[in-house]
């Protein structure tokens, strides 16, 4: 069953994916999964064995991302997104693949969640967060010593960022994208260990939270 916490700090965003959000058929949704194949195959090249791992994916989606790669069997998937229907769809794409399932609907700026998670997973949503020190820390903070953080980026320069930029602008939603020395600072200042996967339209980032 589906939870549901706090308040929405982006209503563009979340008007936007709740409305118009373009699932997996049509000509604007397989724009928006533009280079999707080459994103699952590094973050699966990426997580760890997740026997008996607490795992957390922010900004689930339809879950379908993390269904595809897991190894081994959490004992905790939670999965996080403004859009219920999302979580709903990602609950059911998880469905007997842990332990157990926790599903939520609720902005992950408001979680107060510390220090539980062996893994923690955000695909897709720095493209729409302006304060990625925040986020990383955020991030970081639900995740135990020697816990494992998968997160991706849109590259700046594609022709691909600058059409969402004006479609997605159209709808009043800011998109963000970086570049391998925006990612270097961001992570440098925080992790001893990770490394940065370059793909056509995305970087894929791993890093591990000190204190194992």
């Amino acid at each position: 069953m589906i939870k549901g916490e706090g308040e929405i700090s982006d209503r563009a965003v979340f008007d936007y994916f709740s409305r118009r959000y373009p699932g997996r058929g049509g000509l604007v949704a397989r724009f928006f999964r533009a280079g999707e194949d080459a994103r699952l195959t590094a973050m699966a090249g990426m997580l760890p064995d997740c026997a008996g791992k607490r795992i957390i994916d922010v900004g689930c989606g339809d879950g379908l991302f993390l269904s595809e790669i897991i190894r081994g069997r959490p004992s905790l998937i939670r999965i996080e997104d403004v859009v219920a229907e999302n979580v709903s769809a990602a609950e059911r794409n998880l469905h007997g693949k842990a332990d157990r399932v926790e599903a939520v609907a609720r902005d992950f700026f408001t979680s107060e969640e510390e220090g539980k998670y062996d893994v923690a997973i955000s695909i897709g949503l720095t493209d729409y967060v302006a304060d990625w020190d925040n986020f990383i820390d955020k991030l970081d903070g639900l995740l135990v010593g020697g816990g494992v953080m998968i997160v991706d980026f849109s590259k700046t320069g594609t022709l691909r960022i600058r059409l969402r930029k004006v479609w997605l602008g159209l709808n009043k939603v800011n998109v963000y994208a970086a570049s391998k020395e925006n990612l270097n600072i961001l992570f440098r200042a925080r992790y001893d260990n990770f490394e940065i996967a370059e793909l056509e339209y995305n970087w894929m980032v791993k890093a591990v939270k000190d204190g194992a």
